[in-house]
Order: structure tokens, then C-alpha cells, then sequence
């Protein structure tokens, strides 16, 4: 349900609400002592009602809380389970690469990558970046025996993985450069998070949500893939403005000034 939905909703519900507990008092008026309901003047009842029906509405109007990904995550987050978190068998341990594919040559790939040269299969790969800045080395190793459960659902196909971590700018975070850099036409970007282990890692080994690759002997997680790096030193994006946001201020507005009224 979108936030400019839930708004309508909640000022509807509370304009009936309110309507009803007019129509309830009233009633009861007509039976008790005039202006007064079980001791209580009417007019105080009426803003009594007003108050907690408005206080529900703004509490429903706030925007729920969604979960953010980037270079602060930690590697249980990063690379997440499907459900609830998963603890590595013994003997299992995990890396995450980021990487560029349709890449030709060594030259296509940003300064301290590495190129891994296999025809159209070509890519170049480097570790996730931190909070320090660019990533170094060819791999960043899981240092961690348990992934979280991922936060906003399971995986739509197995092994790709969902959002935050699976967002545009939580990839672009994560594979960013320090260098200006173009990517070549047609090159995307993506981060895999891998599974393996000496000797046959079987599918139960997998993190839930997770590819089993019995080729390559390995369990995988992979980023959507993008067409631009970012820069580490660049500031995050200021969270975009947007109607339903208005529209949530306007109607709690709405709801604190129905608190003030008076019957």
C-alpha cells in the first residue's frame, strides 16, 4: 500500500470516526443529564474522542521504517539469508566480489581492478568497498559464520538478491571508485556473494535463497546488475521528495488541528 493511499485511508477512517462518535455521544445526551455524559461535560467528551482518534492517525501516517544498505553494512546484511538467518556449516566459508561483465580488455577495467580474461565471459573484480573508501584486493572474505535474514523479504528467483542490498545505489555504494571512471558501453556492474568449501558443498549448505552451483562447488548470491559506478567520495543522495510525503504532512496538519476544535 503507498503512502499517499494509507493517508487517504486514515483521514476517511478518521472522518468517520469522528462523525460516529458524535452521533454516540449525542445519543447518550439525550439520556443522561444534559451536557454531560457519565460526569463528564460533553464538550470535554467530544475532545476526549477527537484527541485519541487523531493521535491514531498521525501514528498511522508516520512512513514505516525500510532498511538501508551501503558501504556501513555489515557482511551479515550485505549478503543475507532468505527467511531467517543461516549459520555456515563447519569447513563453509564465503567471499564477495564486486564485478564488471561485457568487459574486452585489461584497459576496460578501473585502476586496482583485476582482469580475468575468458572471452565474452571477460570480467574485472575487486573487493566491496567500506567506509574508508574504495575497496582493495580481488575479494573482501565473509568474516562472518552467520548471515542475517534479509529485511524486506525473501529473494523473487533464487540467488538474486532482494532490497536494500539489491538496490541500484546499494550496489553502486558498495563497487564504488575513487577515480573518475566511464564505464565502456554496454559493461554493468554487480556484486556476488559466494559459498564454497574444501571438498562437495552440498545444496542444504546454502544459505536459504541462494543458488546452489555444483560446477563451480559453490552456493551464490547475486547483486542486479548497473550501468555507472559512483564515486566514494561522493555524498549519499538526498532521500527524494514526493507527494505522498506532502500529502502525509497535510493530513496529520489536519488531525492536530481537529484536536484544538471545540464541539
Amino acid at each position: 500500500m503507498t503512502e499517499l493511499w494509507r493517508c487517504r485511508v486514515g483521514f476517511h477512517a478518521y472522518i468517520c470516526l469522528h462523525y460516529f462518535c458524535d452521533l454516540f455521544l449525542d445519543h447518550h445526551n439525550d439520556k443522561h443529564t444534559p451536557h454531560e455524559y457519565h460526569g463528564i461535560s460533553y464538550r470535554t467528551s467530544i475532545i476526549m474522542f477527537r484527541l485519541v482518534f487523531a493521535l491514531l492517525f498521525i501514528l498511522g501516517s508516520f512512513p514505516r521504517a525500510h532498511s538501508s544498505c551501503s558501504r556501513s553494512s555489515s557482511q551479515a546484511d550485505i549478503c543475507c539469508a532468505d527467511g531467517a538467518s543461516h549459520t555456515f556449516r563447519p569447513g563453509v566459508g564465503g567471499s564477495v566480489i564486486c564485478r564488471i561483465t561485457q568487459i574486452t580488455s585489461a584497459s576496460a577495467c578501473p585502476p586496482g581492478w583485476k582482469f580475468n580474461e575468458d572471452g565474452e565471459k571477460s570480467t574485472c573484480q575487486r573487493a566491496l568497498s567500506t567506509e574508508d573508501g574504495e575497496g582493495s584486493g580481488y575479494s573482501t572474505t565473509l568474516n562472518v559464520s552467520t548471515l542475517n535474514a534479509c529485511p524486506n523479504g525473501n529473494r523473487a528467483n533464487v540467488g538474486l538478491l532482494p532490497s536494500p542490498c539489491g538496490d541500484y545505489g546499494a550496489v553502486a555504494s558498495l563497487c564504488c571508485v575513487d577515480p573518475d571512471f566511464e564505464l565502456p558501453a554496454g559493461a554493468s556492474v554487480d556484486f556476488i556473494c559466494k559459498a564454497k568449501k574444501v571438498g562437495i558443498i552440498s545444496e542444504a549448505e546454502c544459505p536459504s535463497g541462494w543458488y546452489h552451483q555444483p560446477t563451480h562447488n559453490q552456493c551464490i548470491s547475486i547483486a542486479p546488475k548497473i550501468n555507472s559506478l559512483s564515486h566514494c567520495s561522493a555524498p549519499p543522495p538526498p532521500p527524494p521528495s514526493s507527494s505522498s510525503s506532502i500529502a502525509r504532512n497535510f493530513f496529520a496538519l489536519v488531525a492536530i488541528l481537529a484536536i484544538m476544535q471545540v464541539a
